[in-house]
């Protein structure tokens, strides 16, 4: 019964990987973060975007996803880490 709960969980997480991102967080400090990374081919300072500034650390895993499949890549890293967090708490 736990692995099925656990895997019904996954289910309902996986289908918000393809819905539109609409999250604050994400639109105005991750996503272009990780666009000017691509674009550039490597860590950048870019004046008109403050958030280049800050720690980059977390961005980076986002960033090898952003590179292969643009926003959806990044939401499969991000239910990537989820599955993994579950898994290992359960």
């Amino acid at each position: 019964m736990g692995y099925a709960l656990l895997i019904g969980i996954w289910i309902l997480h996986a289908l918000q990987v393809f819905v539109p991102e609409t999250g604050f967080d994400a639109l105005w400090y991750h996503l272009p973060v990780a666009r000017i990374i691509v674009e550039h081919g490597g860590l950048i300072y870019d004046p008109d975007m403050y958030q280049s500034l800050n720690p980059l650390f977390s961005d980076l895993f986002f960033v090898v996803g952003f590179a292969i499949a643009g926003p959806l890549g990044t939401k499969v890293v991000a239910y990537v880490f989820a599955c993994v967090a579950m898994f290992l708490t359960y």
